[in-house]
């Protein structure tokens, strides 16, 4: 054997707990090993935590716009489940990369799930506009939330192989349950409530037949909660109404969703 050739193969071999030699792990098999490298906790720290606040704090398009009349992005109605359920998987791996979440790792596991289906499905929603995005130059941004969708599968199946020994394996799917239980239902549920009273608000304050305080109530409810309101909707109402009382009471809504003047809405 040539030494080059051995060398290549030295490269390929490495000494196990034993002291034994064994073939090396692919990449992909290195990714999701049960000790992680520092660099993977690095990657995971950046993509995991750091890039998806970046992403949600400078979002141009997706829940938030700056080029639109209203200020309202691509999927604002899920603005509140999306950053509800990202804040608890972001916090979980924080301190799950501290080493501070080990005796919890099932139910970390279930945040990690839902962490993981909320930013694959953010991913595959904005996949046409990151395509699109990519002739300018800020498409890239795009694919963020399939990275961070990976953070979260590797450290769900590290969480799993971890809570194997801790519990046993007929016990497993309960914490799993509750911790998905915790980072998705729970928002899912207030979201819906939610999205209830602003739906409940907004019948209110565009009917001509409320009174006064029952309008401001109403109104103060809606601006609290615009992203559920449709502002195009409203836009369509306002320019099909013809009683002026209801014409009025639809511009005043839009003012205080939006925080513009409906008459201006195409400028």
């Amino acid at each position: 054997m040539q030494p080059k050739e051995y060398a290549r193969l030295e490269e390929k071999l490495f000494p196990n707990q034993d002291g034994y030699f064994s073939r090396r792990k692919g990449f992909w098999a290195r990714q999701f090993q049960n000790n992680p490298t520092r660099p993977q906790i690095i990657f995971d720290a950046l993509f995991g935590i750091l890039a998806p606040v970046l992403c949600f704090y400078f979002d141009p398009i997706v829940f938030r716009s700056f080029y639109s009349v209203n200020f309202f992005g691509f999927m604002p109605r899920f603005k509140f489940l999306v950053y509800a359920i990202s804040v608890i998987a972001i916090i979980t791996l924080l301190f799950w990369l501290a080493g501070m979440l080990k005796k919890y790792s099932a139910i970390v596991a279930g945040i990690f799930l839902a962490g993981f289906l909320c930013s694959f499905s953010i991913g595959v929603a904005i996949l046409p506009l990151s395509f699109i995005g990519l002739l300018f130059g800020i498409g890239v941004l795009g694919f963020v939330p399939f990275v961070t969708a990976t953070v979260y599968w590797r450290n769900l199946k590290k969480a799993l192989e971890h809570s194997k020994h801790i519990t046993f394996k007929e016990s497993q799917e309960l914490p799993v349950f509750l911790g998905f239980l915790l980072a998705a239902c729970l928002p899912l549920a207030a979201d819906f409530s939610l999205s209830r009273i602003a739906s409940s608000a907004l019948q209110v304050a565009i009917s001509k037949d409320a009174n006064n305080e029952a309008r401001a109530v109403a109104l103060t409810r809606l601006n609290r909660f615009y992203w559920y309101v449709d502002s195009g909707n409203l836009i369509d109402e306002y320019q099909k109404e013809r009683d002026e009382v209801r014409k009025t009471a639809i511009a005043e809504t839009f003012k205080a969703v939006t925080n513009r003047s409906i008459e201006n809405a195409d400028d």
